[in-house]
């Protein structure tokens, strides 16, 4: 099973917002950080901690 290596919170009106997502890579992060940009949706970004386990 791939290690979380981060957990996006997403800001907006979306079903989905203040809901952490898990996420496996550096690249995907990147992806999402710039999506959200493009979309104006504010989010926060935490590095994942062996408490999360």
């Amino acid at each position: 099973m791939p290690q979380v290596k981060y957990f996006v919170h997403i800001y907006d009106d979306s079903p989905f917002a203040g809901t952490p997502h898990a996420v496996y890579s550096d690249a995907d992060l990147k992806r999402l950080t710039q999506a959200a940009a493009e979309a104006g949706v504010r989010i926060s970004v935490r590095e994942a901690t062996e408490d999360d386990e």
